[in-house]
């Protein structure tokens, strides 16, 4: 792909700076998304800098969105400590804030995260309207209470290893059962939490979600059954 940019940035945070990577394209951007990384305490390199996060946020960016990846507070050169989640959404809007003023502001806005990230921008969409469409990867359904997303309400995405270690097939069947349409689930063969063989899998899948995610029905959104439990 032609014409991208790659920008390393720092905006204010509610914990002071926060570092971010910006993925401009020169061509006509189509959404802005947002990418949120995997937890920094708990092993598999939780920052912006993560092959999965690294795998989404590109994978968006050829998609045609303007792309935005970030640290959560003490991550990297990103100001602040570590805050259980609490602190982390917080962190999270005000990337949204700064994409928007990037040349976000008016696109249809997508959340995207890893593992970690994947719950913190669910919990942040419940309690934005103004986001459009949700795009979750590695959903950690043994760590966190998954029953949030029933009011989603929008389009939302779950990309997932077969074979996650985190995230089992069975335990995310459940929750997913309760979400309503339009939604997609896509499953990677033999993948697990970190996709370390099926990284352009993983690339391939984000691709064909984004474009029904962030568009809607015009584009043919395709819904999947959950797995069998």
């Amino acid at each position: 792909m032609t014409g991208r940019r790659l920008e390393r940035v720092d905006f204010p945070g509610p914990a002071g700076r926060i570092e971010g990577l910006l993925h401009r394209r020169a061509d006509a951007r189509r959404f802005a998304a947002l990418v949120s990384h995997p937890h920094p305490l708990r092993g598999g390199g939780g920052s912006m800098d993560n092959k999965v996060t690294y795998r989404l946020a590109r994978g968006l960016e050829e998609s045609g969105g303007l792309v935005l990846r970030y640290n959560f507070r003490g991550v990297g050169r990103s100001e602040g400590v570590h805050d259980g989640g609490r602190g982390e959404q917080d962190d999270l809007k005000a990337a949204l804030a700064f994409l928007r003023s990037e040349g976000g502001e008016g696109l249809p806005t997508l959340l995207a995260g890893f593992s970690f990230g994947s719950f913190m921008s669910l919990l942040v969409a419940l309690r934005d309207p103004s986001i459009d469409a949700l795009l979750l990867v590695g959903v950690p359904a043994l760590t966190y209470e998954l029953s949030p997303l029933a009011d989603v309400l929008r389009p939302i995405a779950i990309v997932q290893g077969e074979a996650d270690e985190h995230g089992p097939l069975p335990d995310l069947a459940r929750p997913w059962e309760t979400v309503p349409e339009p939604k997609v689930l896509r499953v990677i063969p033999g993948a697990g939490h970190f996709f370390d063989e099926q990284q352009e899998e993983l690339m391939a899948a984000v691709r064909e979600v984004a474009e029904g995610l962030v568009l809607g029905p015009a584009l043919g959104l395709r819904t999947s059954e959950p797995p069998a439990p």
